[in-house]
Formats: structure tokens, C-alpha cells, sequence
């Protein structure tokens, strides 16, 4: 054992315990060591915040609005019925999509009723999402076609809409992410799902421009239109920003 006095309020020990050396400073001033601990303990627990928040970017003020909203959800949920399909509570599930909504993320639900089995049912639930998805962005392409290529034939139009729905649908369905899913079963035994899905807002930006420029391509319409389709899909990327905000 070690001692020795470090100016005129540290005092140093050094204790031996089997193997091991421990190192242990007293404060011989008790009003100094108060606030030392206190300093101590407000620097721990400053440090603990930072880092609670650096694993969502998220403040305590959001979190706090978060944990609030998700508890209503998963009451609402609850009361409708709807079991959790992962392994987890229904809280902290819909908090955990609460958090990716405010991280920038769009939230996206498929949901199918009355299926025999739940693979099947799992599975629709995720296309019904895909095609929600896509006829949502079906009236900002119709639009600007109607505004900027007047000239093109209602058939032209109807494909091109639809071959940019096909587009879409495949672009998306590598983006979608599931972050909870809910079922529950009727008197006869049949399954309904709802799956949340989220997508990241600037992967599914440039997924939409490109089942844009897909589009217009299969349709070859450079060749008729030259400038003013490359107008239209650069005009269309920038309405198409607005989905999802």
C-alpha cells in the first residue's frame, strides 16, 4: 500500500488487492468533494444523453413527442385487434417507426384481408404496398403530361403512365424496409396483415427519376419530342419531390 499527499486537498492511496493495484483519490475537503461528485455526475450523465441522442439524431424533445404518439398508436392498434407478428412489444414498435419518419424516412402500408395463409397474405400485403406507392405518384406524371406534351395521343399517354407505374413498382420494391407487422384472424380463420414499410427519401427520389427516364425510353418519345421530353422527366423530377413531404 501506497500513500501520499497530492498538494493541499488530494490525498493518494494506492492499495494492493491479490494481483491487482487500485488507485483511489480522496478529496480531504468535504465541500471540495461535494462538488466534485457533482461535477462528475453532471458530466456522466451529459455524456449519456449525447450519446442516447447520437443513436437516433434525434433530440429529447422529439423523442419525448415520439414515445407520446407511439403509445396512442399502439393503444389504437391494440383495441383493433392487431397482433405483432416479430417478437417485440407494440410500443416500441411503432415507436421504432415513429423514429425512422423522423429520420427523413417516408412510411409506406401495405395491407391485405382475408387470406388462408399467412406466407400468402405477407406477401400481398407487401405488393398492395408496392402498387399503393405507385398509383400514388400516377397524378404528378398524368399532370405534367397533360401540361407540358399536349400533342402526344391519349394511347401514347395512357402507356406511358402505365409503363412508368410497371417502372416504379420495380424500382421500389428493393427500397421498401419493414419495420413492423401487424395480423389478426376473423371467426372463420382467415388472415388480414398490415406491414409499415419505410424507404429512404432521396433512394426512393432517384428511384422514381429513374423509372421516369425508363418510361419515356421504352417508349422511344426522344426521337418525337427530342428536348421537350427531357424537360419533361427533369420538370417531373422536381414535382416528384414533393411525394412523401
Amino acid at each position: 500500500m501506497v500513500n501520499a499527499t497530492i498538494g493541499r486537498f488530494l490525498f493518494y492511496e494506492c492499495k494492493k488487492f491479490g494481483n491487482l493495484y487500485i488507485e483511489i483519490y480522496i478529496c480531504k475537503n468535504p465541500i471540495i468533494m461535494k462538488r466534485l461528485l457533482i461535477l462528475i455526475t453532471a458530466f456522466f450523465m451529459i455524456c449519456g444523453s449525447a450519446i442516447a441522442q447520437d443513436q437516433t439524431g434525434l433530440s429529447k424533445k422529439q423523442m419525448r413527442e415520439i414515445r407520446k404518439i407511439s403509445k396512442t398508436l399502439a393503444k389504437k392498434n391494440i383495441k383493433e385487434g392487431w397482433e405483432l407478428i416479430e417478437s417485440t412489444t407494440m410500443r416500441k414498435a411503432v415507436e421504432q417507426l415513429q423514429i425512422r419518419k423522423a429520420q427523413k424516412c417516408q412510411e409506406i402500408v401495405g395491407i391485405t384481408y382475408g387470406k388462408k395463409d399467412m406466407v400468402v397474405a405477407k406477401t400481398a400485403a407487401r405488393n398492395a404496398a408496392i402498387n399503393e406507392y405507385a398509383e400514388y405518384c400516377r397524378s404528378i406524371v398524368t399532370a405534367r403530361i397533360n401540361t407540358d406534351i399536349k400533342d402526344i395521343s391519349g394511347e401514347e399517354a395512357n402507356n406511358l403512365v402505365a409503363g412508368y407505374l410497371r417502372e416504379v413498382a420495380m424500382e421500389m420494391d428493393g427500397e421498401l424496409q419493414p419495420v413492423y407487422s401487424l395480423f389478426r384472424r376473423d371467426r372463420k380463420g382467415k388472415i388480414d396483415v398490415k406491414i409499415y414499410y419505410v424507404v429512404d427519401v432521396d433512394n426512393a427520389l432517384a428511384a422514381r427519376r429513374k423509372a421516369l427516364e425508363n418510361a419515356a425510353r421504352e417508349m422511344d418519345l426522344s426521337n418525337r419530342f427530342g428536348d421537350r421530353i427531357s424537360d419533361f422527366v427533369v420538370k417531373g423530377y422536381d414535382d416528384l419531390k414533393t411525394i412523401g413531404e
